[in-house]
């Protein structure tokens, strides 16, 4: 019997966190769909997250990590493993500051990690006045900025599938 398709429910936007000093992380086992920004690094940013399901079911995450730091600025895209998607970000400071990214598994209803097969990345936008939201049933897997908040950002997106049962 093959898996059924597996879907994305979007949920509201969060609190907003000042930039400069923010550390959020999806609740329960909720995954990140989206991000917007406005203003510099004082400015405030918002995420969506979203509920990923399977025949009706809520599906959970597993195995979170914090990636290692990573410098903005210059533009370095920075992408979750294979096989995982983003589940929150925390920076400090302004654009030369530190970014981490969380990222985890989706576990299907019988607790196999799903396979995660990347899109393509978003168009930039400025970073301060930007909003971006995956497409239906997406998830964001990565994120590029440049330069300040006058810089641009785009996002990585990504499909999940259930993992082919082994032969």
């Amino acid at each position: 019997m093959a898996s059924a398709e597996i879907s994305v429910e979007p949920g509201d936007w969060s609190a907003g966190e000042r930039e400069s000093d923010s550390d959020f992380r999806a609740p329960g086992s909720e995954v990140l769909v989206g991000r917007k920004h406005q203003g510099d690094e004082a400015g405030r940013t918002y995420y969506k997250t979203g509920k990923v399901m399977q025949d009706g079911v809520y599906l959970q995450t597993a195995n979170v990590v914090a990636s290692d730091p990573v410098a903005e600025y210059d533009g370095t895209r920075y992408v979750a493993p294979a096989g995982r998607v983003l589940v929150g970000r925390s920076h400090s400071g302004d654009e030369n500051g530190t970014t981490r990214y969380y990222h985890a598994q989706v576990l299907d209803k019988s607790g196999t990690p799903l396979t995660v097969v990347h899109g393509t990345w978003s168009n930039s936008q400025k970073e301060s006045d930007s909003s971006f939201v995956a497409p239906a049933d997406q998830v964001l897997v990565g994120r590029r900025h440049i330069g300040d908040e006058n810089g641009t950002t785009e996002y990585l997106t990504a499909t999940l599938y259930p993992s082919a049962p082994a032969t």
